[in-house]
C-alpha cells in the first residue's frame, strides 16, 4: 500500500512499474544495473523512431504495418514496465487491426503523450543506476 503523499512526492510512481525492474535485479543480481541501463537506453533511443513509424504507415494507410509496429511498441513498454503506455498501445493496435485508421491517430496521440511521461520517469531510473 502507498505511503500518504507517495504519489505526490514521485509524479512517475504511476506511469512506471517497479516491479519489472524488481525482477531484473530478481533475475540478473549484481549485473541488473548495467543490463536495465542497456534496455532502458536502447528503448529511449528506439521509441521516438517507432512512433514516427506508426505515424508513417497510418499516413500511408498501411494498418496492417501500423498494428505490427504497435505491437513491438506494446511488448518493449511492457518490459520497461510501462504499462499503461502498453495498454494504450494494444488499443491502437485493435484500432489498426479493425481499420479504424481515425481512431488509431487519435490513439497515436495519447501514446505520444503517454511515452514523455515514460521517458521521464525512466531518465529518473536511469540516474538511479548511474547514467
Amino acid at each position: 500500500m502507498k505511503e500518504p503523499g507517495e504519489r505526490a512526492m514521485n509524479p512517475y510512481l504511476e506511469v512506471l512499474d517497479r516491479r519489472a525492474f524488481d525482477q531484473f535485479v530478481a533475475l540478473w543480481g549484481e549485473d541488473a544495473g548495467e543490463i536495465i541501463r542497456e534496455i532502458v537506453t536502447m528503448y529511449l533511443d528506439a521509441g521516438p523512431h517507432t512512433l514516427e513509424e506508426i505515424r508513417l504507415a497510418l499516413d500511408a494507410e498501411d494498418l496492417p504495418e501500423a498494428r505490427r509496429l504497435a505491437h513491438s511498441f506494446k511488448a518493449n513498454s511492457a518490459t520497461v514496465g510501462a504499462h499503461r503506455l502498453a495498454l494504450l498501445c494494444q488499443r491502437l493496435e485493435d484500432a489498426a487491426k479493425e481499420g479504424r485508421k481515425d481512431e488509431a491517430y487519435a490513439l497515436l496521440q495519447d501514446v505520444e503523450r503517454e511515452f514523455e511521461l515514460v521517458q521521464k520517469a525512466l531518465q529518473n531510473v536511469l540516474s538511479v543506476f548511474g547514467v
